[in-house]
């Protein structure tokens, strides 16, 4: 996807710091969290601290969970856990860049009537504006292929380019399920998923914003323009020279929240375990830069 690939190029393969957490909503009335922050960069060595790249959660009932010393993975590994009544809204994961809290999230369950439960959690971006503008690039691979076609409106080319970008941020970044290492490790495969798991939904979006100005092959075609698995494998990045990286806080970091609930899911836009019953989400924290992402998830006891 060529508007994809510049902007991996400047993110490392392997994530370097991930925050976990896991709900579990009890018929009592209440909900716990267990919220663990990682960084494989940061130890008794580093000048960076676990403090200057997450808000922990301190006080006001939060217990740590011991670590095992001698983590394969080395770094710092913290977890923290805590409980609360059905309502109340909670703050309990933060990111940090250059000491500014850039990214927080805010967790509410609720029990809208008997024996049926909500969760949902936000995550909001507070930190500097992407300096990659894609919809731009997108736009102008529209622009190109409608070139000489006057029965399409500037309107409904900037409308499909918008739907464009979104599905394909969510498709790179998450959630619920992220293909960023995917695009660098095989970007053909990459661009062969994005094509069978975004293009019917492109091909509907175009169906709906261009109407009787295009018909199913133009339909097709339209996709095909902005999806080119050549033009990506040419153009794989390479992961990031960790060597210019070192003591930075501007590194990798992935989110993965689980939430287990009582009952049968109804509704989520999560993913669902077949084994365990939990829902679950992993995003980078990219896919909050540009407008709050929302995770959800219903059930029915």
């Amino acid at each position: 996807m060529r508007i994809a690939l510049p902007v991996l190029a400047v993110v490392a393969l392997s994530g370097c710091r991930q925050t976990s957490s896991m709900t579990e909503v009890r018929e009592n009335g209440t909900f716990s969290r267990s919220v663990k922050f990682a960084a494989i960069d940061v130890d008794e060595t580093s000048k960076l601290k676990i403090d200057d790249v997450f808000v922990i959660p301190k006080g006001n009932g939060w217990t740590s969970v011991p670590q095992t010393a001698g983590s394969a993975t080395g770094g710092t590994t913290i977890e923290m856990r805590n409980a609360f009544p059905f309502g109340q809204e909670v703050t309990d994961l933060g990111l940090k860049l250059k000491g500014k809290i850039v990214l927080v999230n805010k967790v509410k369950v609720t029990e809208p009537t008997p024996g049926n439960y909500e969760y949902r959690e936000t995550f909001t971006w507070s930190g500097d504006a992407p300096k990659e503008d894609r919809s731009e690039k997108l736009a102008e691979l529209v622009e190109d292929f409608f070139k000489g076609n006057d029965k399409v409106t500037k309107a409904q080319k900037d409308e499909f380019a918008k739907e464009g970008e979104a599905r394909l941020l969510t498709f790179i970044f998450g959630p619920p399920e992220p293909h960023l290492s995917l695009a660098l490790s095989s970007p053909e495969f990459f661009i062969r998923k994005a094509r069978a798991t975004l293009g019917p939904k492109l091909i509907e979006a175009a169906e709906r914003i261009f109407g009787d100005a295009l018909d199913l092959a133009g339909r097709r075609k339209l996709v095909a323009h902005i999806m080119d698995p050549d033009f990506a494998a040419e153009n794989a990045p390479a992961p990031a020279d960790p060597t210019t990286e070192e003591e930075s806080d501007d590194q990798p970091t992935t989110l993965t929240m689980v939430v287990k609930m009582p009952g049968t899911i109804t509704e989520t836009n999560g993913l669902i375990d077949p084994i365990s019953g939990e829902v679950y989400w992993t995003m980078h924290r990219e896919a909050a830069e540009r407008g709050e992402v929302t995770i959800f998830a219903k059930s029915k006891k």
